[in-house]
């Protein structure tokens, strides 16, 4: 099934459904957008003013700028440190297989059809399969027929 084998997917297909989903995710942001605005209008120019300019709230904010890009700097000192302690550790060690194929006489016996009818379903480019409420197989045909 293509659900489970997203290399049977074409490259088109594929070029798509990303398309589709960055899209989405663009409208699903700018969905957003008007809300921010409102908090930001809500909390006022008059707030900022008073406390970066009119209390020198500025210098603070400078120092805090410094001490976080002291923070980010060990952090990522530190990251890049594990990462290579985590190299030396697995480097030739390979800890990840794959699954086994399933045979099939096993998918056969499975979806209760003979192996003749799954070689034709796995060589189809478009195959739509009926399942009933208990999850059992009803019918299938060949989009090509």
């Amino acid at each position: 099934m293509i659900i489970e084998n997203a290399q049977l997917q074409s490259k088109t297909l594929k070029s798509v459904w990303l398309s589709v989903t960055l899209f989405l995710w663009f409208i699903y942001v700018y969905l957003w957008l008007p809300l921010i605005s409102l908090v930001a209008w809500w909390l006022g120019y008059k707030t900022f003013v008073y406390h970066m300019i009119d209390l020198n709230g500025i210098l603070g904010f400078k120092h805090l700028l410094l001490n976080y890009l002291l923070f980010i700097v060990m952090l990522c000192g530190f990251l890049i440190a594990w990462a290579n302690l985590e190299q030396l550790r697995f480097k030739n060690k390979t800890r990840r297989r794959g699954a086994e194929p399933i045979k099939s006489n096993v998918i056969a016996s499975y979806f209760n059809i003979d192996e003749a009818t799954l070689t034709h379903m796995q060589t189809e480019k478009n195959v739509t399969v009926d399942f009933n409420q208990h999850g059992e197989m009803t019918g299938l045909r060949s989009l090509g027929q």
